[in-house]
Order: structure tokens, then sequence, then C-alpha cells
């Protein structure tokens, strides 16, 4: 009987060896590939936070076209703790000034490309009351060979998807249930939002629970090894306001973290209708107690 209440430690404590282990071969794997596109680095990892360990990266992911960021999220990184939050940032959140009033026309207003990632990282310190440390922009066609390059993600398809609009080429057909989605079907699922009730505040959830699914099934000793590709591919077509010390930093600071104890959070507020538009309300009062955690400060740059 006294042996029975030991078990769960033993295998929690190998969890954490193996979560500990496959860290460092990530570690390693990602390095090689950045390597391989920028060469060695000629001086030591730069830091890019200001401030008690804390650095916010927004990262944001565009159509074909590169101008409507679907999908926005805040990356969290506390070196210090290390803890890892990523706060989602629904497309449809209210945003006053942009035609339609959305979140997701900030890039576009502005060109795309650097000065709509400036445009667009305004408007996040206007909301969450935090200026981003730096911005990660990549397209879908990066996330879809990311995705094929580990071999796929298992996972549970919440509901039959169907939409088609020529305008976006965008096609989506996938059926409820688990299956091992390839990198077109994830994009799919990715892209999905029509058929959810709550339109996209629920697409913004399906997109969380991917990304960790993901990285769950990746952080695999024999899926690791694939990592130099995948990152050769995110660090060619990237773009970002990040230096390359800044990139090793990260990699340094994410992998001291336990990637699988992800806090994932959706930016608070309630989807509304405004002049027969659906849109995301973002509640003031709940995201300044939920970013008080990211550490808010004034940049000195």
């Amino acid at each position: 009987m006294a042996r029975e209440p030991k078990e769960p430690k033993r295998r929690k404590k190998h969890h954490f060896i193996r979560k500990t282990i496959c860290g460092l071969l990530l570690a390693v794997a990602l390095f090689i590939g950045y390597c391989s596109v920028f060469g060695m680095p000629e001086a030591p990892a730069d830091t890019i936070y200001k401030r008690n360990g804390i650095c916010n990266i927004l990262l944001a992911g565009t159509d074909e076209g590169g101008m409507r960021t679907d999908t926005m999220m805040l990356l969290s990184i506390n070196d210090k703790e290390h803890t890892v939050t990523l706060l989602s940032l629904p497309r449809d959140t209210y945003t006053e000034g942009y035609n339609p009033p959305k979140l997701n026309s900030a890039c576009a207003s502005a060109g795309g490309g650097e000065a709509g990632m400036r445009q667009l990282r305004g408007e996040v310190q206007s909301l969450l009351g935090i200026i981003p440390d730096g911005y990660v922009l990549v397209n879908f066609d990066v996330f879809k060979d990311i995705v094929d390059t580990f071999g796929g993600v298992k996972f549970y398809v919440p509901m039959d998807m169907d939409y088609e609009d020529p305008a976006q080429d965008l096609y989506i057909h996938l059926q409820q249930g688990y299956q091992k989605l390839n990198g077109e079907q994830a994009v799919q699922l990715m892209r999905y939002r029509s058929g959810y009730a709550m339109a996209d505040l629920e697409r913004v959830n399906v997109q969380r629970d991917f990304l960790q699914a993901a990285l769950d099934q990746w952080l695999d000793p024999w899926l690791i090894v694939k990592a130099p590709i995948a990152a050769g591919t995110v660090y060619k077509d990237m773009q970002t306001d990040l230096s390359p010390g800044n990139c090793i930093w990260l990699i340094r600071a994410l992998l001291q973290c336990d990637i699988a104890q992800l806090d994932t959070q959706t930016l608070p507020g309630t989807p509304q209708y405004i002049n027969g538009g659906s849109y995301f309300v973002p509640d003031a009062a709940a995201i300044e107690a939920l970013t008080a955690a990211f550490d808010p400060y004034e940049p000195t740059w």
C-alpha cells in the first residue's frame, strides 16, 4: 500500500525529464536551423526585455495577400519565472478609425508589411496598455509548410466545416472528429469561422487549442530532428523587427520554460452587433487586470 502513492510521482518525474531532454534537443535543432539561414552569430545574444525579465512579442498571421491579420496573439515570456503566456486577440475586436472598425484592419490600412505592423502594434498598445517589444509576421503558407514538415497534427475538429470564398481563394472542407491534419487542412481549421455560433471568438479558442496540441506533439525526440527545417522555413519567410541576437535569446528563454504548461488566454470582452456588424467589444477593466502580469511599461526607444 505504501508504494501506490509514490507511483504517480515517479511518472511525473519521468515526464519532467522527458520534457527537459526534448527542450534541450529542440534548442539545438532550432539553433542549427537558425545558423543555416543567418550563419553563426558573431556576438552573444542580446536581450529584448526592458524590465523584470518580461518580454512581449506580437505574433500575426496573414492571408495570401499579406494584408489581413486574421490571427493575432501576444506572446509574453517571463525569463525570471520561466513562464509563457499566449494572449489571443480576436480579429473582430472593435477598433475605431478603420473600415470596418476591427483590429485586423489596422495592418492593411497602412499597406501591410513593416508599416502595417507598426500600425497594428500601436493599436495593441492602445488596447492593452503595453507596446510589444517586437513583432513576427508570417503568412499561412509558412504555417502550412511547418505543419507538413512535422508530419501533421492530431486534433479533434469540433464540427463539420464547409465554406468557400473564391475571391480569397479560400476553400474549407473538414469533417468533425479526431484526425491527423496536414498543412493545408490545418490552415483551413485556423481560418474557419462562419459556422461558429460566436464566430471569431470560437475560432480563437480553436486556434489556441490547435497550437497547444501541435506543441505537445512536436516536443517528441523523433520529431525534434525536423526542427532545423521548420526553423529555416520560418526565418526565410517571416517579417520581423527582431535582431538575430533577439531571436537566439527568445529561443533560449522559451526553452527554459515548460511549453507543455503554456498559459493560454483570450482578450476579455463580449461579442456584440454594432450597426448590423459583428464585433468583439473589449472589457477595459478586465484587460487591465489581466495584463498587469505582463509588466506594462513605457519603452525608452
